[in-house]
């Protein structure tokens, strides 16, 4: 009886060992797939941030800092290539490249369809506003899925980003004035938006339809700026060139020498009602109250506006939204 149950306890005892020893090489097998795809993981997130990194910049730079008449896409691309390179993953800089489903990695980006056309054009309807960057990172090892001849691995990643005219501006955004599309050159000139009696008409006061602009109204828009309605490309707004004397003073007071963003149109006399066709940055120079009273200034050009209070969409009127992810 004692040497049936010695014989029955040493069965038992190698029966532990070889289960301890088969578990223990699962959970080690186990720790080491959990490594191996939390590396992998890992290195998607950061080649994703390399890739986004870099095609926001190469958007940028299509306009950012102007060397040249935009877009500059060679500037785009080497910028983007830059940045991307800057990222490093796992340690390193990854590889980039052009995404392979195009030849170039830049291109006209449509917000209303949301597609993509390689290529460089400042053309009207086809104007370079996105850049591409694909990137990738190759012989990664693998560690424990190495053993079952698994590895190394390439991954890569690809972003899309895009810079364009601003087509929308957020409540409290815009200014009081509209300026006449006719007078915003490519070459900023000075501008004068000058009231009653009519000389030229560049610009005047607006408000978005059904209201009428007034006095009382442009006032009221300019101690409580926060009540300035969202406007957007094809609202409907009223305008009027009248000597609004009050108004006049607060922006003398307030707004010389400071950069406004107005709606633009495409109406020459500003005593009727016209769709909004972009949006340009004005530089306020000099508010004259006495005479014949005016507002001068400047439309800027390649002005950018944070995206928070914009949406893209617009006519070319100077005034860009950040760039922003597409793809």
């Amino acid at each position: 009886m004692g040497n049936h149950r010695r014989v029955k306890t040493a069965a038992q005892s190698g029966s532990i060992i070889v289960t301890a020893a088969i578990s223990l090489f699962l959970i080690l097998g186990l720790l080491g797939l959990v490594l191996d795809l939390g590396q992998i993981y890992l290195i998607k997130i950061e080649l994703q941030r390399a890739a986004d990194a870099g095609a926001l910049a190469g958007a940028r730079a299509l306009f950012f800092p102007q060397v040249s008449a935009p877009p500059q896409c060679s500037q785009a691309q080497a910028q983007a290539w830059e940045i991307a390179q800057a990222n490093y993953v796992s340690g390193s800089p990854p590889i980039v490249g052009v995404p392979s489903s195009y030849s170039v990695p830049y291109g006209s980006y449509n917000w209303t369809i949301k597609t993509f056309v390689p290529g460089c054009s400042s053309s009207s309807g086809t104007f370079t506003n996105a850049v591409a960057v694909k990137v990738r990172k190759e012989n990664i090892p693998l560690y424990f899925m190495g053993i079952f001849g698994f590895g190394p691995l390439s991954l890569g990643a690809e972003s899309l980003a895009a810079m364009g005219w601003v087509g929308s501006l957020s409540p409290g955004v815009s200014f009081v004035l509209a300026m006449g599309k006719k007078y915003i050159k490519t070459a900023p000139e000075e501008t004068y938006i000058r009231f009653y009696p009519d000389v030229a008409d560049t610009g005047g006061w607006f408000s978005k339809a059904p209201n009428y602009p007034s006095n009382s109204l442009m006032r009221s828009y300019l101690e409580n700026p926060q009540t300035i309605p969202a406007l957007s490309l094809g609202d409907t707004v009223y305008m009027d060139n009248g000597v609004f004397a009050d108004v006049l003073h607060i922006i003398k007071e307030q707004y010389e020498g400071k950069i406004v963003w107005l709606p633009v149109v495409n109406e020459v006399k500003f005593n009727q009602s016209a769709p909004i066709a972009g949006f340009t940055p004005f530089l306020i120079t000099l508010v004259e109250l006495t005479g014949h009273k005016y507002i001068k200034g400047l439309a800027l050009q390649l002005t950018e506006v944070p995206g928070s209070v914009s949406d893209p969409g617009g006519d070319d009127c100077g005034l860009l939204i950040a760039p922003r992810l597409v793809q």
